[in-house]
């Protein structure tokens, strides 16, 4: 009789020991899955509030000694589009009206400078809606607007009042400016420059959707993760506390039929 309550005493303590083994699995399994479910969570919110990059337009001013520099450098073909006729008239009630009069003002000052003898000769009427054509189309553009706009007047008049600029007009060194008007030939190195500087900001934007996009994958593959991890360590929570659970159901009615 002592050897099989000796017996059962020992069961009913490797019984114990086992459940006790079993609840710190089971209190494991809940922290972990609850750990990998905040993980989850986190990188869930990751994906969803990753901003995509916008194109801006450039910062930073563009230099008139850049086009200073140019003209050492040799000077490419005029642009048609820059010159032509006019097409229908600039309206009076466009926002970079005032813009438009001063580049055309410090044009005129230019020619005055280099060749008094064609002021008169020119329409200044239609110089001033040609260029206004220009800046209503790619003044009204966000990757351009009005930064673009004001830096092109002040790019133009800076030229206009170049002691260095007007010298070489004179001395016939500056061949396209003997044809062209001063507004046109720094209008156009202007917007080269600035489309230039565009391209750059276009290749920066490529550069970080794409890095974006890594991101958000490698976000969605430690999201998978962390939620497979939760599950598995969720279901064996639920394992062992339904076993728990039976095991105390089986133990009381063994001692009730005992009783």
């Amino acid at each position: 009789m002592s050897e099989k309550s000796l017996e059962n005493r020992v069961e009913e303590l490797f019984l114990r020991i086992f459940k006790w083994v079993l609840l710190v699995v089971m209190a494991l399994s809940l922290a972990a899955a609850i750990a990998f479910a905040i993980m989850a969570l986190s990188n869930w919110l990751k994906t969803e509030n990753s901003a995509s990059s916008e194109v801006s337009p450039p910062t930073g001013q563009i230099k008139f000694d850049d086009y200073l520099k140019s003209l050492d450098n040799g000077k490419t073909e005029p642009n048609p589009d820059e010159g032509g006729a006019p097409k229908p008239q600039a309206p009076k009630t466009s926002s970079f009206l005032k813009q438009g009069e001063a580049i055309i003002a410090c044009s005129k000052e230019s020619l005055a400078t280099t060749h008094p003898e064609l002021v008169n000769e020119q329409d200044w009427n239609v110089q001033l809606q040609r260029e206004m054509k220009w800046l209503d189309k790619r003044g009204g553009s966000p990757e351009w607007g009005e930064n673009w706009v004001n830096e092109r007047r002040d790019f133009i008049c800076a030229g206009a009042k170049s002691k260095a600029l007007q010298e070489l007009i004179k001395s016939g060194k500056v061949p396209q400016l003997q044809e062209r008007f001063l507004h046109d030939e720094l209008g156009e190195f202007h917007a080269d420059a600035w489309g230039k500087r565009l391209e750059g900001e276009h290749e920066r934007v490529s550069e970080e959707r794409a890095l974006a996009e890594a991101e958000a994958l490698a976000a969605g593959a430690k999201l998978t993760l962390y939620a497979t991890v939760a599950g598995i360590a969720f279901g064996l929570f639920m394992v062992i506390a339904l076993y728990l659970i039976f095991a105390k159901i089986e133990t009381n009615l063994r001692v009730a039929q005992r009783a």
